[in-house]
């Protein structure tokens, strides 16, 4: 026998898992902007550069993907949160248009900073959709469905 006892996870966790998961991207997003040293001025301009040949079409089309997919994902969050049984399967469709979406979203720089976090923000969100679909937490989410 294994030294590994294999114990329900508690929402608690799950929902600690989610935070992290949360959090870490929006540190990710937004601490190349507070910080901005944290790029050097090189990749900067560099970037400024790139983005001042970006055209209108291509903003307006960035802002209606970037919109609703940003939408959607603040409500899986609020649903797999919650213990919804429609948030896992949001969860994985917004996943998957993410993934889609980046190629239109272009270039992009960030610091190892923003980085780290965006992959620990990847690497939890990764356990969420595993634990919401996998794990005993999933009994959690389908409770729901019945009457």
């Amino acid at each position: 026998m294994n030294g590994f006892a294999c114990r329900p996870l508690s929402p608690k966790i799950f929902r600690l898992i989610l935070l992290v998961s949360f959090g870490s991207g929006l540190i990710s997003g937004s601490i190349d902007s507070v910080f901005s040293s944290l790029i050097p001025e090189t990749l900067s301009s560099a970037l400024a550069a790139n983005e001042a040949e970006t055209s209108m079409t291509q903003i307006w089309l960035i802002v209606c993907l970037a919109f609703p997919l940003l939408v959607m994902w603040l409500a899986a969050c609020y649903g797999l949160y919650m213990f919804r049984p429609w948030a896992p399967h949001l969860a994985i469709v917004v996943s998957l248009l993410a993934v889609v979406s980046f190629p239109v979203l272009g270039v992009s720089v960030s610091s190892g900073w923003a980085s780290a976090f965006a992959e620990i923000s990847n690497v939890t969100w990764g356990a969420v959709l595993a634990l919401s679909f996998f794990s005993s937490l999933s009994e959690e989410f389908g409770a729901k469905l019945k009457p």
